[in-house]
């Protein structure tokens, strides 16, 4: 890999200026204390709670050639360095959406890059992890969340490579599974928010997985069907059966709605399947689906699963509470 340098000027008053370079590398957080030296030779100034002074990430292999970067920065977002330098490195980083925050000074002459993002992230409280081909930025609940087992995705998959700045979870999350043939989603209501992410020649599963859980929720795949939901439900269903009989109509049915009423998605459904769904009042709240091509059963099952309900049969159909 080249050496490379960047240098960002704002020649506007009031933005973020070019600084003149110390003799040492440094990287400053905020307020004047003292620089301490971590294990990969740079002065680190903080105060944030968790820093360590590590400066590797465990597990990676950076490759052959010349992996040193050189990064002149002052008061800019730490999200945005980051980004910037994953560019740079051309490797798969993510910052997790707890990551937040500006750092106020860095001065960073020919420095190995994952050293670098390694003091950046903890000079920040940050934690890295390797997972996937993927280094993570984030809290240590983050990093627990990453690491944690996970269903497996389609059998058969095209690598695929996406980039996002500030965009909504449900737009990426279905460009992430939009070039396998009848690729379904169900993206629970409490699932929202933005994210910036980029990611180059990833499977269809470790691109959820990292869109997901960088964002504090959790996902799964199950029989052709993409969960995407909180944790704790994602949990649960790990050890159900997410079907149940089939209905009158056993024409499968195809779905596509954002943010729509829940209540509403099940009526539609009972209308294309001549099922009956009897709702309990407290099933309320709005869901994102993207169904391709499955059973009314089925879909019916992932969508009451997904939201954190129970499904059950009944005389006349079925109940949903």
């Amino acid at each position: 890999m080249k050496k490379i340098a960047l240098v960002l000027i704002f020649a506007c008053s009031g933005l973020n200026l070019l600084i003149a370079a110390p003799e040492k590398n440094f990287i400053k957080v905020g307020g004047a204390l003292e620089l301490r030296e971590n294990s990969a030779g740079i002065h680190i100034s903080t105060a944030a709670p968790g820093y360590t002074g590590t400066s590797e990430i465990a597990g990676l292999d950076a490759g052959s050639g010349d992996n040193h970067v050189s990064l002149l920065f002052k008061d800019f977002p730490v999200r945005e360095i980051i980004r910037i330098l994953g560019r740079m490195a051309k490797f798969n980083i993510v910052a997790c959406r707890s990551v937040t925050g500006r750092i106020e000074q860095v001065n960073l002459k020919d420095v190995e890059w994952p050293a670098a993002l390694a003091s950046l992230a903890d000079s920040m409280g940050y934690q890295t992890c390797l997972h996937d081909g993927i280094i993570f930025v984030g809290t240590a609940a983050d990093l627990e969340l990453l690491s944690a087992p996970m269903s497996a995705g389609p059998a058969s998959e095209d690598n695929i490579s996406m980039s996002f700045k500030d965009a909504a979870l449900a737009d990426i999350l279905k460009v992430a599974i939009a070039r396998r043939k009848n690729a379904s989603i169900v993206i629970a209501g409490t699932v929202d928010g933005n994210l910036s992410i980029s990611l180059n020649d990833v499977t269809e599963a470790v691109a959820v997985k990292a869109i997901a859980r960088a964002s504090g929720y959790d996902c799964m795949y199950n029989d052709g069907v993409w969960l995407i939901a909180s944790p704790s439900i994602i949990s649960s269903l790990h050890d159900k059966d997410l079907r149940v009989p089939a209905g009158q109509a056993d024409d499968n049915v195809s779905l596509d709605f954002r943010n729509v009423d829940i209540r509403t998605v099940f009526s539609i459904l009972a209308q294309k399947s001549n099922m009956q769904f009897d709702l309990a009042e407290n099933v309320q709240g709005k869901v994102t689906i993207k169904i391709v091509d499955q059973s009314p059963a089925k879909v019916a099952a992932v969508l009451a699963g997904c939201s954190g309900y129970q499904i059950t049969t009944t005389a006349s159909g079925f109940r949903v509470e």
